[in-house]
């Protein structure tokens, strides 16, 4: 079955209350930054990607809290996060660190073997 990806980009959370749990719960936290509206490649990341059945599995394995986070690039959870793209995927580990990041758009095969592989990335320099 297919998430219903129209109904995922209108679950938009807080993200400040999105990492407490994941610290309280020793959780990675996997964050949807995209804009408002949101843009075709946002529709093509939500519905080709991150609602396939492979990647959903792919995330429920993993244990990764997901949330949508919408703002512009001017914003400043976007300077924050350093987000200079959106849509931008943003990997944090439960202590609130960056341990993957892709902007724009994945393909569904390389999202689900690749980025959310943590021991096959390169983590960002601090």
């Amino acid at each position: 079955t297919y998430v219903d990806y129209k109904e995922m980009l209108d679950k938009e959370k807080d993200l400040d209350a999105a990492m407490e749990q994941a610290a309280d719960e020793k959780r990675p936290l996997l964050v949807f930054f995209m804009g408002s509206p949101p843009s075709d490649t946002t529709h093509r990341l939500a519905k080709g990607t991150l609602g396939r059945p492979g990647n959903i599995r792919a995330i429920r394995k993993g244990d990764f809290l997901c949330i949508v986070a919408k703002t512009s690039l001017k914003s400043d959870l976007a300077t924050k996060y350093k987000i200079t793209t959106l849509p931008t995927l943003l990997i944090l580990s439960p202590a609130g660190k960056e341990q993957n990041r892709r902007e724009g758009f994945i393909g569904e095969v390389d999202f689900r073997n690749g980025f959310l592989d943590l021991k096959k990335v390169n983590k960002p320099e601090e």
